[in-house]
């Protein structure tokens, strides 16, 4: 299966993403617990996608997608946020294929997941 980096700050949600993504559907799961944290990790385990929550510590997650698009262009990231649709469109701008809203819904965050992964075509639906 595939390699993904997890970057939230809440405890609650790393651990609904272990279980997800690990437990039941198969994926190494690496987590960061900050936008810096991930920045770090993210050269040295090269992973298939990043699912990047957009507010937390010291490095928002605004700022770490346009970092890691920056640096790896091919680097593959879904944004997660609680703080509505503006926030959630400006990580679209800033390079993630797909922005959903929390509370998450399992069903939408697994169809997001298997589009980015090649599962289906991100980009299908978009043109």
């Amino acid at each position: 299966m595939s390699l993904i980096l997890v970057v939230d700050d809440d405890p609650q949600i790393r651990t609904f993403f272990r279980w997800l993504l690990e437990d039941e559907l198969g994926h190494e799961v690496v987590f960061a617990a900050d936008g810096q944290m991930a920045a770090e990790r993210f050269g040295k385990i090269d992973p298939d996608l990043v699912i990047v929550d957009l507010v937390m510590p010291r490095m928002h997650g605004v700022e770490l997608i346009t970092h890691l698009r920056g640096r790896y262009p091919g680097s593959t990231l879904i944004a997660i946020s609680g703080k509505g649709p503006a926030m959630l469109d400006k990580a679209m701008k800033a390079g993630a294929f797909a922005a959903l809203g929390k509370p998450l819904n399992r069903d939408e965050l697994v169809t997001a997941i298997d589009r980015v992964l090649g599962l289906g075509d991100p980009w299908k639906d978009a043109e």
